[in-house]
C-alpha cells in the first residue's frame, strides 16, 4: 500500500505542476509575450507526459495492490480501500479547485478531512492541530500540500 500511496501523491503534484504550467502559458498569452510561447507548449507537453507515465504506473501498482488483497485485478481504488487495514483504511481527502472553476486570482487553500473506520488514526493526526467537522476554524494551519503528504506518509506508513 506505500507505493500505491506514493504515486497516487505523485500523480496529484504533477497534477498541480500542470495547472500552474498551465497557468503560466495563459499568462504568457494574456500579455501578448508570443516569443516564449512555444516554451511554456513545451512544458505543458512535457508534464502530460510525464503523466501519462505515471497513469501506466499507477494502472500497475493499483492491479498489484488489488491482486495482493485478494481481489481481481481490475479492482477499483474503492474496492481496495474497503479491503485494507490500519493504517491505510482512511480517507484523506481534499480538492482543490482550477483557476478554470475559481476564478482568477482565487484562494487555493484546501481543507483536508480525514475519514477513518478506526477512531485510533485520528492520535496520529492530534499533534497538528486539526480540528473535528469539515469546516476548518480560522486558527487551522495551512500547509503546502508537500508537506501534507510527507506527514501523512510519516504518520501512517509502516516502518
Amino acid at each position: 500500500m506505500a507505493e500505491l500511496s506514493r504515486v497516487l501523491w505523485q500523480q496529484r503534484a504533477l497534477i498541480e505542476v500542470l495547472q500552474y504550467r498551465l497557468e503560466v502559458q495563459q499568462l504568457m498569452m494574456s500579455a501578448g509575450r508570443d516569443q516564449r510561447l512555444p516554451l511554456a507548449v513545451e512544458e505543458v507537453e512535457l508534464t502530460l507526459a510525464d503523466i501519462r507515465h505515471l497513469e501506466d504506473l499507477r494502472d500497475r501498482v493499483v492491479r498489484d495492490a488489488a491482486v495482493s488483497l485478494g481481489l481481481a485485478a481490475d479492482a477499483t481504488l474503492t474496492q481496495i480501500c474497503a479491503r485494507v487495514e490500519a493504517p491505510w483504511d482512511f480517507v484523506l481527502g481534499d480538492h482543490q479547485p482550477s483557476s478554470v472553476v475559481s476564478g482568477a486570482g482565487a484562494d487555493h487553500d484546501v481543507p483536508v478531512t480525514l475519514i477513518a473506520r478506526d477512531a485510533s488514526a485520528m492520535k496520529a493526526t492530534d499533534a497538528w492541530g486539526w480540528q473535528p467537522g469539515l469546516r476548518p476554524g480560522a486558527g487551522a494551519p495551512v500547509w503546502r500540500m508537500d508537506a501534507v503528504r510527507d506527514k501523512v506518509l510519516s504518520a501512517f506508513s509502516r516502518p
